[in-house]
Parts: structure tokens; sequence; C-alpha cells
């Protein structure tokens, strides 16, 4: 269970990366992105979220299948439905 979380852990940061680089249109230098986790709405889907600059929330499960569709070699992680699930995870 360890080295999944790991895993997932891991992969939720080349996510989080990925997002934050493709909504800023740059490429930043290698540094501590702070971030806040929480459950969003839009439209009538609630989805778990991150919000970076306190200004962009990124749906992690878009992120995380963004993450796959480019690497097609790495395992597939179901991202969390709700944030009760992301923190029983951790």
């Amino acid at each position: 269970m360890g080295s999944k979380l790991m895993a997932w852990t891991a992969r939720l940061g080349v996510a989080i990366s990925s997002a934050f680089l493709a909504a800023s249109g740059f490429a930043a230098e290698a540094a501590v992105t702070p971030f806040k986790l929480g459950t969003f709405r839009a439209g009538d889907r609630e989805f778990v979220g991150l919000v970076l600059q306190d200004t962009r929330v990124v749906d992690i499960a878009a992120a995380n299948a963004a993450f796959e569709r480019e690497h097609h070699g790495v395992a597939k992680v179901r991202p969390p439905g709700d944030m009760k699930e992301l923190i029983s995870r951790y």
C-alpha cells in the first residue's frame, strides 16, 4: 500500500506541475508551488481540485487523465472521487 501511495503522490505532483505549466503558458523555474485543495462545482459536476496562485483551479481527475494520455507506459491510477477519499489515501 505504501508504494502505491508514493507512486500516486508522485504522479499527482507531476500532474500538478504539468497543469501549472500549461496554465501559466511558460516554463517555471524549479521551485515549490504552494497550492490548496478543495471541492469545486462546475455546472452540475462536483470535483476535487487544486487552487494555484489563488486564481486557478485545476481538476485533479482531468490533470490525471491528461498525464495518462501523454505517458502511455505509466500505471493507471484512479483519481479520488471526493476530499474524504483523497485524505484517506494520504
